[in-house]
């Protein structure tokens, strides 16, 4: 169902928007092939896919030190104090990324009215079918691998469903942050604010005996990843309304004009 979804909206948004103007207002579709090439490279090389990635392919060298880690957190839960606490923080950690999802969203400059709602829900609709991606191909690799997860429950453990949702959630979150029209500095802030909800979800699924590290690692590699590549390749950038003025010679004199334009 998830991938249906997910190909339904791609191919409507292909279909119906080849083309970027020079100005866009965040959540317009705005999609081309070029587009969707350099949406995957930026996806691939981003941070936040790559770097869960080198501690994972240690761990994967080394299978007796990913068990011990998980061991050691299940028994010792050394930053929730339980495994209860631990369950709990991951869920509220999830919702909690969800949220900031969703709040940046709203928070990005999407133009006036009337578009404003249209692009709204237009670019929330690419961000929840981001968020979902990374599910559908997670799920079949649970398929594929067999994984026994650290506390036995069933063999559906790499990787991690939750960690990867987390993931995806915080990417679109990033990327809201970087259309509004802050500092530099309460950029970084906010963004470190968001990734700290998906690494809390992750660590959390080791705590209370869902999962091996190496699992929540890949899941947020695969999360950010798929999330980065849908909404790069179908979201154009914001339309960022700033006050201008011009000054130009008239008959009787000086014009000034005061307005806005748009910026990207």
């Amino acid at each position: 169902m998830t991938l249906c979804v997910i190909a339904v909206v791609l191919g409507t948004l292909l279909a119906g928007c080849t083309t970027c103007p020079r100005y866009k207002r965040w959540g317009k579709p705005c999609t081309s092939w070029h587009r969707i090439g350099q949406a995957a490279k930026n996806a691939v090389l981003d941070p936040y896919t790559w770097a869960p990635l080198i501690p994972a392919a240690v761990l994967a060298a080394n299978e007796d030190w990913d068990r011990e880690i998980a061991d050691w957190a299940r028994r010792e839960t050394p930053i929730f104090g339980s495994r209860t606490n631990a369950s709990n923080a991951g869920r509220a950690a999830r919702h909690y990324c969800i949220a900031c999802g969703l709040a940046t969203a709203i928070a990005t400059p999407s133009g006036p009215h009337p578009y404003w709602g249209t692009n709204k829900a237009m670019g929330i609709a690419v961000q929840t079918g981001a968020a979902l991606a990374p599910q559908a191909i997670v799920l079949e690799m649970k398929k594929a691998t067999d994984r026994v997860r650290p506390n036995g429950r069933d063999d559906l453990s790499f990787p991690s469903t939750i960690s990867s949702e987390a993931a995806a959630w915080c990417a679109s979150a990033r990327r809201n942050i970087r259309e509004m029209p802050v500092s530099r500095g309460w950029r970084t802030a906010m963004e470190i604010a968001v990734e700290a909800g998906a690494a809390t979800t992750a660590w959390s699924r080791v705590e209370n005996g869902s999962h091996f590290l190496t699992d929540c690692l890949v899941g947020l590699s695969i999360g950010n990843a798929m999330s980065l590549f849908i909404q790069d390749s179908l979201l154009g950038p914001s339309w960022r309304e700033l006050p201008s003025v011009g000054v130009g010679p008239s008959r009787n004199g000086v014009n000034i004009n005061v307005g806005y334009s748009g910026k990207l």
